[in-house]
């Protein structure tokens, strides 16, 4: 393979992981709208003990929603990795 087109490759994989990044930063970060609205109304316009609980436990759901969503995106970027790497070395070494 040439070393233009082993640079094109290697191009492609750095812009794929970094839209993979962007996207798993997006997860991680964006809040989901709406998601305890109900909740925290309620918590609003009754704080009570039960309500926060109910709060706490709604925003722990959406913790653990946000992993499981981005789990993937995180095993891409990982995956995506040892090939940018090979490229790399291929790159280097022609």
């Amino acid at each position: 393979m040439s070393i233009k087109k082993s640079k094109n490759k290697l191009w492609r994989y750095v812009l794929l992981e970094f839209i993979v990044g962007v996207c798993l930063f997006a997860v991680l970060t964006l809040p989901i709208f709406d998601y305890a609205k109900r909740e925290i109304l309620a918590y609003m316009q009754d704080p009570t003990p039960s309500n926060l609980e109910a709060l706490r436990a709604r925003r722990l759901e959406e913790q653990k929603l946000r992993v499981k969503v981005a789990l993937p995106f995180g095993l891409a970027m990982l995956i995506l990795l040892f090939p940018l790497c090979s490229e790399y070395k291929k790159t280097r070494t022609t």
